[in-house]
């Protein structure tokens, strides 16, 4: 994880609940560890394949679709995509 990503997991962690935030990451390559933040989170995948684990569940999230992470899960990023939204 580098400190962009460290920043921005730190930035959900400690907004307000009714703040809804969106980043569009343009990162090449995803690869973040086990986290947890206190909000559910949605990711649209722009271009390239997401996977997400969530415990023991493993999921590929294709280019043009949306993967929902529940509040409280830790959860495991890594993509090679070319560019993902967020929001959370």
């Amino acid at each position: 994880m580098n400190a962009e990503q460290r920043e921005y997991i730190g930035i959900i962690n400690q907004s307000a609940e009714e703040v809804i935030l969106i980043k569009k990451t343009g990162w090449e390559e995803v690869n973040l560890p086990g986290h947890v933040h206190g909000k559910c989170q949605i990711i649209y995948t722009l271009a390239g394949t997401l996977h997400v684990e969530i415990g023991s569940e493993s999921y590929f999230v294709p280019e043009k679709h949306i993967a929902w992470i529940p509040q409280g899960a830790e959860h495991k990023l890594s993509s090679n995509s070319r560019q993902e939204d967020e929001t959370v």
